[in-house]
């Protein structure tokens, strides 16, 4: 049978051809159905006493296992305790180590800053200390110099003197001596 498949519906006005038919089942699916075997009964019945305290007692009987459980949740619970009390200790101590070290690196950095200033001054006093010597040395050869060129000028300075005096390049007045300069 065809489909209609567009937009607008349109009517079919064809005759399809119908037919009636019919189906047919076996023979075997009409039979009755035999009924599995059951042995018939035979002999007595025999019954069984049980006697109240045979029973099962609920609260009697699971006490042994409820306590077992309580005591391992009880003793788990404190090696929890335990555990968190010990770790609580570990933190506290670790906080102590990390103060006394945190003391320990201020210490240490009071100790280099106060030897850094030790060593700039020292080398400050040794620098200072050389200057001063080299001024010294300077000082003591000036006065060895002077010394020197007094001594040895002391005995030619009379003796220039006397030359001069001598050639008549020199005069005296009112005590006073007066080089004249013959050159010019």
């Amino acid at each position: 049978m065809g489909m209609q498949t567009e937009k607008f519906l349109e009517e079919i006005t064809d005759e399809v051809k119908e037919r009636d038919m019919c189906t047919q089942t076996d023979h075997i699916f009409d039979l009755n159905i035999p009924h599995f075997f059951c042995p018939t009964k035979f002999g007595l019945d025999i019954e069984t006493q049980i006697e109240p305290w045979e029973l099962f007692d609920f609260d009697r009987d699971v006490e042994p296992i409820v306590s077992s459980v309580i005591g391992k949740i009880l003793e788990q619970s404190l090696f929890e305790t335990l555990e968190e009390m010990e770790l609580d200790s570990l933190r506290e101590q670790q906080y102590a180590y990390d103060e006394r070290h945190r003391q320990n690196l201020m210490r240490l950095h009071r100790l280099y800053e106060r030897e850094r200033k030790v060593t700039e001054e020292r080398e400050r006093l040794i620098l200072q200390r050389v200057k001063e010597a080299s001024q010294e040395s300077e000082v003591e050869n000036r006065i060895g110099a002077n010394h020197f060129v007094l001594t040895y000028l002391g005995g030619i300075a009379s003796a220039v003197l006397k030359d001069l005096r001598r050639d008549g390049n020199m005069l005296e007045s009112d005590g006073m001596q007066i080089a004249i300069d013959n050159t010019v």
